[in-house]
């Protein structure tokens, strides 16, 4: 396979979706909800819009705290789109443990989904 000179792997894993046949098809599914392939391509360009509209810039990075919905995917593939680098982390870590992998100089960017929120929405946590 040959790849373009500027690669974004969301092209080989969510976008090679969209023009198919399984663009209709379920991509994801937890207790409350599924999402199709083409329901992730709209969603991760939501997502990557929403980081770049909260000044999240390329190459930095984001920790992703959050549990097995169909929202997990969307804000990695989303993070992947913008550029930048989500840090999938285990919900069953402590302060001490997140502290420890977060990389010291690097301004702090935390998501957290709905379900560790009485909000019904994503949020975003930005400590610049």
């Amino acid at each position: 396979m040959i790849y373009p000179r500027q690669y974004n792997a969301v092209c080989g894993f969510v976008d090679c979706h969209l023009d198919s046949e399984v663009a209709d098809k379920v991509a994801f599914v937890d207790p409350e909800h599924s999402i199709t392939y083409g329901e992730l391509g709209v969603n991760t360009h939501r997502m990557a819009n929403l980081l770049s509209a909260y000044g999240v810039e390329q190459e930095s990075r984001i920790a992703l705290l959050a549990h097995d919905t169909v929202d997990w995917p969307v804000i990695f593939w989303g993070a992947i789109r913008a550029g930048v680098v989500p840090a999938a982390l285990n919900t069953l870590l402590g302060t001490d443990q997140y502290r420890y992998i977060w990389i010291p100089g690097q301004k702090p960017c935390l998501f957290l989904l709905r379900c560790w929120m009485w909000l019904n929405q994503f949020c975003l946590i930005c400590l610049f």
